[in-house]
């Protein structure tokens, strides 16, 4: 694995976090056993560079995808358990990666995003059965944040349920951060051996995430997101 930086809190990943199959996302984990028949989610160009991309919503993704396999079309926010199933030989053959953010900064990210729309019908009916309910962001996390369709949806699922197998074990080979993106991404482009730059595209508009935040609402989405903050080694501070 090509360490991002050194972080004691990622490094104990394995040995802290709370096992998926233990929590209120089981549900969501008991699909990921069923085989889709004549249909892969290990697309061409993902062959072609010996590479696995889990595209976590809301991390630069969708730009990292378009400079990385141009004019390719992704199978969309799968997990990395999605790919094994898929494939566990060409998974544990292929170079397995994926970017992460700052809890407080996606919460943000991905609430504006659906608010205007998302990028698909699924995004504008979520946005219109449930987050036009609430009267502002605030009023989405004291009252939204933890009911059970806000934590299974993709957008806002915890971020580590994309990198790791049902025993709660970190299976990319490479996880990055928003944080440090540039610097990452060229680890991964070096990786794979393409001279390329990071533009970043689908970029919100917004004021600094941190201002949407009282206090209340900071502890709600620490506490929701507790876990993650801890095993990444993002700080409970805004």
């Amino acid at each position: 694995m090509i360490d991002s930086r050194a972080n004691p809190a990622r490094d104990n990943f394995l040995t802290h976090i709370d096992l998926p199959l233990r929590n209120n996302n089981l549900s969501f984990y008991k699909k990921l056993k069923r085989k889709v028949k004549g249909k892969t989610y290990i697309r061409p160009y993902f062959d072609d560079n010996k590479c696995i991309f889990v595209h976590v919503p809301k991390v630069a993704g969708t730009s990292m995808k378009n400079i990385l396999f141009p004019n390719t079309k992704g199978p969309g926010h799968k997990l990395a358990m999605d790919y094994y199933l898929d494939d566990p030989e060409k998974f544990e053959k292929y170079f397995v990666f994926a970017f992460v953010r700052n809890p407080y900064d996606r919460l943000v990210s991905a609430y504006n995003h659906l608010m205007q729309g998302g990028k698909n019908p699924t995004d504008i009916r979520f946005r219109d059965q449930y987050l036009t309910a609430y009267e502002d962001f605030t009023d989405f996390v004291v009252r939204g944040l933890n009911k059970p369709e806000t934590t299974s949806y993709y957008h806002f699922i915890q971020q580590h349920y994309y990198v790791v197998n049902f025993e709660g074990e970190i299976m990319v080979d490479f996880i990055g951060y928003f944080e440090n993106v540039e610097e990452d991404f060229n680890k991964v482009a070096q990786k794979l051996g393409v001279d390329v730059a990071l533009p970043h595209k689908n970029k919100s508009v917004r004021d600094p995430y941190q201002s949407y935040y009282t206090e209340e609402t900071r502890k709600i989405a620490y506490e929701h997101y507790k876990k993650y903050f801890e095993l990444l080694g993002y700080s409970e501070v805004l």
